[in-house]
């Protein structure tokens, strides 16, 4: 039995869209999964990230090697206030 040529096309393109779509949802699901190493190795990552961001100086302000401040701060005396 033959199929008229625009019947076979029809199927066919079809086909390539249900192909396409699977590979699109396997890419998706991959890139989810997207696994760079065991959970503590994160942990341990996302620990230093935080503490390399808590420890950086405020925006405007430059620390230079062994200062605590920066040699432009300016060091008001505390108040006598009682």
């Amino acid at each position: 039995m033959d199929l008229p040529t625009y019947v076979t096309e029809e199927l066919v393109r079809a086909r390539v869209a249900d192909l396409r779509a699977a590979a699109d949802r396997r890419r998706l699901a991959c890139a989810a999964a997207d696994d760079t190493g065991p959970l503590r190795e994160r942990i341990g990552q996302a620990l230093i990230r935080a503490g390399k961001w808590l420890a950086a100086p405020p925006p405007g302000t430059q620390r230079t090697p062994g200062h605590a401040l920066p040699r432009d701060a300016e060091i008001s005396p505390p108040s006598a206030s009682r």
